[in-house]
């Protein structure tokens, strides 16, 4: 009998064990899927404070508090005359792509400079454009990188649309238009890019090394 009662409670006892290891792997799963996407989102928005010191800066830029993320916006693809390999007509489209800046943002308390990641991509397509005009300088190690960056960049953002049929076989002339992709709002981002450079400029005033600086 005292055999059989110490088998029945040691059955007690390691029940109980698997119940709580159990319970706690379903509590951190739980807590984990209730918090994950508020965790990814400070890192998406850049909410965190930061010194801008070294490593010590968020991963994204800063919005206005107004605004804590990039809203959803519909994109469809068109095929489009503009943005042609070369000519003064598609040399003003392309410049007009950067924002205020040139793509960089002034940070923290010293004006830290860094580059914004959809502003990289656009300098990229642009040297990419200067690659087939003999008359522009894009240098082998500068298209290489530019192609490998946008590779990388396609692979992030993991653009699941779907897109109807084969596009190699589209007759972009009589059919202009495609999907319909879902996007950040670009435009916000100009604009912030815009408030930070107005933002800056009364910081560096009338320096033009600084200005120089940031156009390159």
């Amino acid at each position: 009998m005292k055999l059989r009662s110490r088998i029945v409670y040691l059955s007690i006892f390691y029940l109980l064990i698997a119940i709580l290891h159990t319970s706690n792997l379903v509590i951190h799963t739980i807590y984990w899927r209730t918090n994950k996407s508020s965790l990814l989102d400070s890192e998406v928005t850049g909410t965190n404070p930061a010194g801008f010191l070294g490593h010590d800066f968020p991963s994204s830029l800063p919005l206005s508090p107004s605004r804590s993320s990039l809203d959803r916006v519909p994109l469809s693809v068109q095929e489009t005359v503009h943005y042609s390999l070369s000519g003064d007509a598609s040399d003003n489209e392309w410049s007009n792509l950067t924002s205020a800046g040139f793509g960089y943002a002034h940070l923290g308390p010293d004006s830290r400079l860094f580059m914004v990641g959809m502003f990289h991509e656009l300098h990229c397509l642009r040297v990419l454009n200067f690659a087939f005009d003999r008359s522009r300088k894009a240098t082998g190690d500068h298209i290489h990188h530019c192609l490998n960056y946008l590779r990388q960049m396609a692979l992030c953002s993991a653009d699941v649309t779907l897109e109807p049929g084969d596009f190699t076989k589209r007759n972009f002339e009589g059919s202009r238009t495609g999907s319909v992709h879902v996007c950040r709002d670009w435009s916000a981002l100009y604009d912030a890019m815009e408030d930070n450079w107005v933002q800056w400029e009364d910081v560096a005033g009338g320096d033009p090394s600084a200005r120089a600086a940031a156009s390159l």
